[in-house]
Formats: structure tokens, C-alpha cells, sequence
């Protein structure tokens, strides 16, 4: 097929280069956009998950944890001056119990002498020494601190339980025993039920050793909430990490005393969703505009294709059976320039003998002479040519003709040009020869001639040439040049090559 016409038609990778160029350009614009609006989603979010875990750490301590240090503050108030049996008198007893009843989440109130004597309302039973339970404070400082047991079993029922305790002085200032009451973590977890997460998750309370205190699912108090490891990264009053073996961003809040912590724990796919979700309209938005883009370029193909038919149907005047594919196409024009390329060398070429004729002749010359190519020339004659059709007739001299050019053609090769010049005589150019290199090369031709066997048995055939190379004159010079040797070597006796 013809390159040429390979590198011109170029229409439909150009539209499918285009297409795939628009549609990678609305892939990165909605890419660059769905990242950008990725991280401020994000960002938005995980402000939010902090901004709750901060409320929820303030709505915590005064709900919870204040009111719980207010009652027992309240009860150390009614039994300060008591004596080592506080709750023996039942004025103070009733005044104890009726703070206990009132107060949400405290199970019991215990005291221990700094004797070791034990008493509680209610009445649990009874403790040999009180000193050994975690709650009994041994430093005799008066502080307006409350003190938070770890969780611990309780010594009647070895349930996980946790309590919270203050030191008792007399009215001398006497350090007499302490004062303890055990929290009611499951009815302290209530509210956390109703609470609404903003993205889903775990909230709860935990103490420093990881252990869950507060829980919406109370199945899960005493249990550990949270790696250790994990909880000595939290060094701030608030803030995030992030548990990838768990693969979850945990927010915090710290409290100083007790020293717990609200933690909210969301799963790294929860946020992901989050933040998604709300981008599902613009995926939409991108799909159908991705889709009208295929459209239109499914449509501008076909497009194209009934055009390039139309073109085929045009080159083959009304063939219209031809389906319209840029490869026909381009068969299509390669055959027609094929056709007229033959119809173009038929024109340029001698019938009879196959050679180039004048006209393709004076073009190369002229050619050769503007582009300043070193040539050289050469005008053969073939020697006594009339008296060969005078004797054996046209016909032969015909043959002899067509014999001569082949030779030529074989002695020469494809780099020179042969053409008929007119009747007998032929013309040659030799491109990139000096005078003689042709000398030889046409003298080799003349000598293969000169030996050639025909079978009229007395027929010989010889040619005179004459060879010049052009000295900056114009087309004319240079062909009198070489006709003045060719006649020459007419002169001169025929048969030979003569240069100059």
C-alpha cells in the first residue's frame, strides 16, 4: 500500500486520540476533585468525632462523675465527728441512707476505722479488716480529692466492682477512718444507650489498664476495651490515634482525676463510608457524562465511516457496496494512485521498445541540471539502421530495437536511465558518473552488442555513442555536446564510444 497515503489519512485515530485525550482529562478532574473532596470530608469528620468526645467527656463528669464526688462529700460531711462506729447512731444512719437512695449510681456506702473496723449501709456483712480493702485510704491527708479504686472483686459476691473513697477526720482535725461507696457502673452506663455516634463506632469510658467502665452494651463493662499500648500514646488531654491492627481511629478525652478516659473508637472503613456517601451524586454526575462522551464518540466514528464510505463509493464511481473502513479507504486511493502512476509511466514510456521516451527525458535532464546532480550523458546511434529494415524489413528492425534496449538494460543496471531518443538513436544518463566511469559502462554495452549472435547469420548490429559531462551549461550545450561526438565517432568509422 502506498505510505503516503497511510500518513495522510489520519482522521480516525486523531478522533479516537481526541476522545481518549477528553476522557482522561475528565478522569483526572474528577479524580483531582473526588481527593480534594475526600480530605476535607475527612478532615470534617474526624473534627466532629473530636468535638463529640469532648462533649461527651464534659456532659460525663458533670452528670456522672461530679455528682457522685458531691454525694459522698455529702455523707463524709454527716458522719465526720461519728467516732469509730459512724453508722451505729440512727439519726446519721438515716440521713446516710437517704443520700444513698437519692444519688444515681452508688450501690452502697462502707466505712473502715482506721482500727480496721468495717460497717455499710446496707449491711453487706462483715469484714475482719477493713484496711485491706482497696478502697481504705492509709494517707491521713485531708484533701478535696476523691480517690478511684481500680476495678477489683468485691469481697462478698467477687464481682468486678469499682468504688470510690475519702479519708474521715474528727473534729480535732484526727484522721479516723475512711469512707467508700461502690459505683453502680451499669446504671451509670444508661445514657450512653441513647446517645447518637456521628459515624458509627464504639463509645465508651476506661479506666488507665484498658479495662471499659461506661458502655452503652453494659455486657461489655469490666472487659478489656483497649490495648495498654495503645492508651500510653494518649499523653494529651484530648486527641486521636489511630489502631491499625485494629484498623479503627480512636478519639479520646482524658480526665486527671479519675484518671479515665473517654474513648470513641471508629473504624477506618466507617469514616471511609462517610466520606463517600455523600460523593455518590458526583460519581453519578461523572458516569453519565463518561457515558455521553462514548456516545459521541461512537457516534462521530460511525459518523466518519459513512463518510469514508461515501468517499469509496465517490473513487469507485458508484460502487456503493463497499463497507467504510479507513483500511478501504486507503486501498481504495493506493489502487487509484497506482492506476494513475501506470497510466503516467505508460505515457512516459516508448511502446515498442519499452524505454523512457523524449518527453520523461527533457524532464530528468532538466531536473538533474537544477538540483546540480554530476551526471553524465551519452547519445547512441545505431549504425547503419536503414540498411537493416531495408534488408530484412521493418519487423526486424523492430526486434533489433528491442534487442539493443534490453542489453542496454542489462549492461547498465537500474542506476542509469535509458531512453528512446528518437527512430535509432537512444539517449542515457548516467547519475553520480564522472566521464569515464559512463565511457566504460557504455562501452561495455557496445562491446556485449557487438558480439551478439542473431539469427539472420550475416546480420551484425554495432551503435556509435558519444559521452559528455556537463560543464555548468544549459541543457542544449551539454545534448550538442554529445551529438558532436556521437557524429565523431560516426566519422571516425563507426562502432566505438568517443568522450569528451
Amino acid at each position: 500500500m502506498n505510505t503516503h497515503v497511510k500518513r495522510d489519512l489520519k482522521l480516525n485515530g486523531s478522533t479516537h486520540i481526541a476522545f481518549v485525550i477528553i476522557l482522561v482529562f475528565q478522569t483526572l478532574a474528577f479524580s483531582a476533585y473526588a481527593l480534594y473532596s475526600f480530605h476535607e470530608r475527612r478532615g470534617a469528620a474526624q473534627e466532629s468525632a473530636a468535638d463529640f468526645v469532648s462533649n461527651t467527656a464534659s456532659v460525663t463528669y458533670e452528670q456522672v462523675i461530679k455528682p457522685l464526688e458531691h454525694t459522698l462529700n455529702e455523707i463524709a460531711d454527716v458522719i465526720e465527728d461519728k467516732g469509730e462506729f459512724p453508722f451505729s447512731e440512727v439519726e446519721t444512719r438515716a440521713k446516710a441512707n437517704a443520700l444513698l437512695h437519692v444519688s444515681r449510681g452508688l450501690m452502697n456506702i462502707s466505712y473502715g476505722s482506721k482500727e480496721g473496723h468495717f460497717s455499710a449501709i446496707p449491711q453487706l456483712g462483715n469484714i475482719e479488716d477493713a484496711r485491706q480493702r482497696p478502697w481504705f485510704n492509709t494517707k491521713s491527708i485531708r484533701s478535696a480529692f476523691v480517690f478511684y479504686t481500680p476495678l477489683y472483686p468485691d469481697f462478698f459476691d467477687k464481682s468486678m466492682v469499682l468504688s470510690i473513697a475519702k479519708p474521715i477526720f474528727d473534729a480535732q482535725g484526727s484522721y479516723t477512718g475512711a469512707l467508700a461507696a461502690d459505683l453502680n457502673l451499669i446504671e451509670l452506663s444508661y445514657p450512653y444507650r441513647s446517645m447518637i455516634l456521628p459515624l458509627g463506632g464504639t463509645l465508651m469510658v476506661i479506666d488507665r489498664s484498658g479495662h471499659i467502665l461506661l458502655n452503652g452494651d453494659t455486657a461489655q463493662i469490666a472487659q478489656t476495651g483497649l490495648n495498654p499500648a495503645l492508651i500510653s500514646k494518649m499523653n494529651n488531654s484530648s486527641g486521636s490515634i489511630t489502631d491499625m491492627e485494629q484498623k479503627q481511629q480512636i478519639f479520646y478525652h482524658s480526665y486527671t482525676n479519675p484518671d479515665w478516659f473517654v474513648v470513641y473508637a471508629v473504624p477506618l472503613s466507617e469514616i471511609t463510608q462517610h466520606c463517600l456517601t455523600p460523593m455518590l451524586p458526583t460519581l453519578m454526575f461523572f458516569i453519565m457524562c463518561s457515558l455521553v462522551v462514548v456516545m459521541m464518540w461512537f457516534i462521530t466514528h460511525n459518523t466518519q465511516l459513512r463518510v469514508l464510505s461515501d468517499i469509496i463509493s465517490s473513487l469507485r464511481f458508484g460502487r456503493e457496496n463497499t463497507k467504510g473502513t479507513l483500511e478501504n479507504v486507503q486501498r481504495e486511493i493506493a489502487e487509484q494512485q497506482q492506476a494513475l502512476q501506470s497510466e503516467s509511466e505508460k505515457a512516459n514510456r516508448d511502446p515498442l521498445t519499452g524505454l523512457w521516451n523524449r518527453g520523461r527525458f527533457d524532464a530528468d535532464l532538466q531536473a538533474l541540471c537544477e538540483h546540480k546532480v554530476p551526471f553524465a550523458l551519452a547519445l547512441i546511434d545505431i549504425d547503419h539502421f536503414k540498411q537493416v529494415n531495408d534488408t530484412y524489413g521493418h519487423l526486424l528492425g523492430d526486434e533489433v530495437l528491442k534487442a539493443v534496449s534490453k542489453l542496454g538494460g542489462e549492461a547498465l543496471g537500474n542506476s542509469a536511465q535509458i531512453y528512446r531518443y528518437g527512430g535509432e538513436e537512444i539517449a542515457v544518463l548516467l547519475p553520480r558518473n564522472d566521464l569515464d566511469a559512463a565511457v566504460a559502462r557504455i562501452e561495455r554495452w557496445r562491446c556485449i552488442l557487438e558480439t551478439r549472435l542473431w539469427r539472420e547469420r550475416d546480420l551484425k548490429v554495432t551503435f556509435s555513442a558519444g559521452v559528455t559531462t556537463p560543464n555548468n551549461q544549459e541543457d542544449d550545450d551539454i545534448l550538442q555536446r554529445a551529438d558532436d561526438l556521437l557524429y565523431r565517432a560516426k566519422e571516425e568509422g563507426r562502432n566505438r564510444t568517443l568522450g569528451a
